[in-house]
């Protein structure tokens, strides 16, 4: 997910930083300097965009039943690939 992230937002940075010439939609030519802005979700969008079910952590493999119990627990990390 981060390589298809970065292959799509990299060539972005260049534009927003030197600047480009864009049509707007009222037909006119304006100098632009496109910049995206975070995105925020929530768990259960976070789950649907990795794809893994509403009561897993994204970030690691802990089950379901162990959510919310010995907080010093270490717990391997999630592969996506």
């Amino acid at each position: 997910m981060q390589a298809v992230f970065d292959l799509v937002l990299v060539p972005l940075q260049l534009v927003a930083q030197e600047r480009t010439v864009m049509d707007c939609a009222d037909g006119k030519t304006r100098l632009c300097f496109p910049i995206l802005s975070a995105w925020i979700t929530d768990h259960a969008e976070h789950a649907a965009l990795q794809e893994i079910g509403s009561k897993s952590c994204p970030k690691c493999e802990v089950l379901g039943e162990e959510h919310g119990g010995d907080p010093s627990k270490i717990y391997e990390s999630r592969d996506y690939k």
